[in-house]
C-alpha cells in the first residue's frame, strides 16, 4: 500500500479544461468555498442587518461613514438617497433634486472630512450631507448651475468632478474644488484667488469614466486610456500625463486601492497598478471564462471592492442573462492569486455561494463599519468554537467580532435589504450547503488501476462538525464517476474514513449541510495498485 498526498490550493474549474488534465495541486469543484491564504475553506454565512425592513427604498450603492464615534450607512436608490443609524433606524436625506434611474453604475461616493458626498448622473451636482439625520442631503455651495458630472471622488483636500455634463457636455474634462478647509466640504468658485479648475484628457476622444487617488496623484480612467492628475500648486494647481493608451477601465466604480496600487476592471482584463507599471492578476483561461460570461447589456453594473476583513479584491460583474453582479473573480492579496468563484450571490438564482434572496443579482458591495447594535446574533456561534484547537479561524475576523470592518451589500430587490457577508455559520433561509471535490486523478499512470482503501481528510474547524468525504472512480475517462456512499469526518475527533473504490481515476468530494467554518489543507490518500487490465 502506497501513501499518497494531496495538497491542492487552488481551483481550475473541469468547464475550463478537462479535469483530468488539471494538475493535482488544484481542486475542479468549489461552491460555497474561498480560497484563503491558499487553502479552501467553507465561507461563513451572511444576515440581514440594520432593519431589514424599513429601508427608505431598495439601494443600488452603499457607503459607510464612520467618524468621529457615530457610524452609518449610506445608500442610493432609483430615486433617493437613504441612511441609517448604528441602531437600525433609517432616514430619508433625499436632496431637493432627486435622482430617477434603477443603475447603479450611475451612483458613484467619496468621503472628505468625514462627510459623505454622493454624486448621481445627470443629476445637478453632487450632493454632500452633514451626518445630521434630521436634514438632507444638500447639493455644494457654488456648483455652476445647470451643470453635472458623471463622478465625485475625493483627492487630497479636493473633490474632483469628472465628465461634465448639464448644457455644456465635456466627457473628458475633470473638474477639481477649492481646497476644503478643515471639517468641511469645498466650495466650487472659479477665479485668479482660488485653486478651483478645470482640464481636460483629451489625448483619447473618450469619455472620463473613473478616478481614484494612488498615493500622492489622482488617475483618471477613460474606456481604454489612462491618465496621471498631480496637484502642483500655482497658477495651474493641477498638471496631467497620459499614463496608458491601451488600457483604462471597464465601469464606474470599477477601480479600487489596496495597499498603494489600484485593482481595476478592464474591458478585457484585471489589472494592478502602481502607477508606473501594470500587471494582470489573471491568466489567459481565466480571462476568457470571465469576460465569455458577462452580460453585454449590463456590463456597466460591474464593480471592484476591497474585501479589507479578507484581504481580497472582489472583480465582480453580471453574467449574461443577470441584471446585477452574480459573479467574480477573487484576488487573494495575501497569496496573489486569483481565482473565479461566485460572488456572494445574495440576490439570484443558484451560485456557488448559494446565497439566494429575492432577485437577480448584487448591485453594490462595500467594506465598512458593521456596529454591534446591527448584529442580532453577536458572540452567538463563536461561544462554540474551541480556540485552542481552531485555525480556520483567527481571533479578530469578521467571524468573530461584529464591530469590526464588514463587507455589506445592495439588495435591489425585495424590501431592500443591506446583508453583511461573511459572518456567522448560517444564512436565513435553508442550509449553508458547501461542495469542494478533485474529479479523475490518475496519480502519475493513466492506465493503471487503483484501489483507494482510506482517507486522512486534514480538516480543522470546530471540532465535532461532520463534513462527509466520498470517493469516487471512472474506468475511463468518459465514463460517469462511480462515486462510494458519503461517510462522516467528526473534525477533531476521526483520523480517518474507511472507503472501497477502483478504477484509473480516482475522485474526492467534501460536503457539509451545517456546522461551522472549516479548512481543508489536503488528502492523504492509501492506494494500492492493480494492474493494467480491463
Amino acid at each position: 500500500m502506497a501513501l499518497q498526498k494531496l495538497r491542492p490550493q487552488g481551483l481550475i474549474s473541469a468547464d475550463d479544461i478537462p479535469p483530468q488534465e488539471v494538475p493535482p495541486e488544484y481542486w475542479t469543484r468549489a461552491e460555497n468555498i474561498a480560497f484563503r491564504d491558499v487553502w479552501p475553506e467553507r465561507v461563513p454565512g451572511w444576515r440581514f442587518i440594520y432593519d431589514a425592513n424599513n429601508p427608505v427604498e431598495p439601494p443600488l450603492h452603499v457607503r459607510n461613514n464612520n467618524f468621529a464615534g457615530a457610524n452609518y450607512w449610506l445608500y442610493g436608490t432609483a430615486a433617493k438617497i437613504g441612511v441609517t443609524d448604528a441602531a437600525g433606524t433609517h432616514y430619508d436625506i433625499t436632496p431637493t433634486v432627486a435622482p430617477s434611474s434603477t443603475t447603479p453604475n450611475e451612483w458613484t461616493s467619496c468621503e472628505l472630512n468625514g462627510e459623505p458626498v454622493f454624486n448621481f448622473v445627470d443629476v445637478n451636482g453632487p450632493v454632500g450631507w452633514n451626518r445630521n439625520t434630521g436634514t438632507a442631503a444638500t447639493v455644494m455651495t457654488d456648483w455652476p448651475a445647470n451643470e453635472s458630472c458623471a463622478v465625485i471622488r475625493a483627492y487630497k483636500n479636493f473633490l474632483m468632478a469628472l465628465n461634465r455634463g448639464g448644457t455644456t457636455t465635456i466627457p473628458s474634462q475633470v473638474r477639481w474644488s477649492n481646497a476644503a478647509a478643515p471639517g468641511a466640504l469645498p466650495t466650487w468658485t472659479v477665479s485668479a484667488t482660488d485653486d478651483a479648475g478645470t482640464l481636460s484628457c483629451g489625448a483619447t476622444g473618450e469619455d472620463c469614466i473613473d478616478g481614484l487617488t494612488l498615493r500622492d496623484s489622482f488617475i483618471v480612467y477613460k474606456g481604454h486610456s489612462t491618465y496621471i492628475v498631480q496637484y502642483i500648486g500655482g497658477t495651474l494647481v493641477m498638471a496631467q500625463r497620459e499614463f496608458l493608451q491601451t488600457s483604462g477601465v471597464l465601469a464606474a466604480n470599477c477601480v479600487t486601492e489596496w495597499a498603494g496600487n489600484h485593482l481595476v476592471l478592464t474591458d478585457g482584463d484585471a489589472i494592478i497598478t502602481d502607477g508606473n507599471s501594470v500587471t494582470s492578476i489573471a491568466d489567459r483561461r481565466t480571462r476568457r471564462a470571465m469576460f465569455s460570461e458577462i452580460s453585454q447589456d449590463n456590463y456597466k453594473n460591474s464593480f471592484v471592492t476591497h474585501n479589507a476583513s479578507q484581504n481580497e479584491i472582489w472583480f465582480c460583474y453580471p453574467e449574461e442573462g443577470a441584471t446585477y453582479a452574480t459573479r467574480a473573480l477573487v484576488w487573494d492579496a495575501n497569496s496573489g492569486r486569483a481565482q473565479l468563484k461566485d460572488l456572494i450571490n445574495a440576490y439570484g438564482g443558484l451560485s456557488n455561494r448559494s446565497l439566494l434572496l429575492s432577485g437577480s443579482g448584487t448591485a453594490h458591495a462595500t467594506t465598512g463599519n458593521v456596529s454591534v447594535a446591527a448584529s442580532s446574533d453577536s458572540w452567538n456561534y463563536e461561544a462554540v468554537l474551541q480556540w485552542d484547537s481552531e485555525s480556520a479561524l483567527e481571533w479578530g475576523s469578521t467571524a468573530v467580532i461584529d464591530a469590526n470592518d464588514g463587507m455589506v451589500s445592495a439588495d435591489p430587490d425585495g424590501t431592500g435589504s443591506l446583508v453583511h457577508f461573511d459572518i456567522g455559520p448560517t444564512i436565513p433561509d435553508g442550509d449553508l450547503v458547501a461542495v469542494l471535490r478533485r474529479d479523475s486523478l490518475d496519480f502519475g499512470d493513466q492506465y493503471v488501476f487503483k484501489l483507494v482503501t482510506a482517507v486522512w481528510p486534514r480538516l480543522t474547524g470546530v471540532v465535532g462538525d461532520v463534513v462527509n468525504v466520498r470517493v469516487g472512480s471512472q474506468d475511463r475517462i468518459n465514463d460517469q464517476i462511480s462515486w462510494s456512499q458519503f461517510e462522516p469526518f467528526r473534525i477533531g475527533i476521526d483520523e480517518k474514513i474507511d472507503t472501497f473504490s477502483t478504477g484509473r481515476f480516482i475522485s474526492f468530494e467534501l460536503q457539509s449541510t451545517d456546522g461551522g467554518v472549516w479548512r481543508c489543507t489536503g488528502l492523504d490518500v492509501a492506494i494500492e495498485v492493480q494492474g493494467r487490465y480491463g
